[in-house]
């Protein structure tokens, strides 16, 4: 079982948080969403590290058949890592 932790975020559009593109791992090695997804649904351990506070496990959640990346189980349609930093 892989664990890394997501250090950056890369928003399809800078203008809106709703939909991230890519991650940066803290190693600095970058991820396309996809394969952030699907590392989650294989069983891989994902978290968030902020800079600054305590991180948390990253989720699937499923909204009208579009799978989001987020840390809680709020049921909107967005990712929601909007707590660390874009590159």
């Amino acid at each position: 079982m892989a664990y890394y932790n997501i250090a950056k975020v890369h928003y399809h559009d800078k203008d809106n948080d709703t939909f991230i593109e890519k991650v940066k791992t803290s190693g600095g090695i970058e991820k396309m969403r996809s394969t952030v997804v699907s590392d989650i649904e294989a069983g891989h351990i994902i978290m968030t590290d902020p800079p600054t506070g305590t991180g948390a496990e990253v989720h699937i959640y499923t909204v009208s058949g579009v799978k989001y990346i987020r840390t809680d189980k709020n049921a909107k349609a967005k990712d929601n890592l909007e707590n660390l930093p874009t590159y």
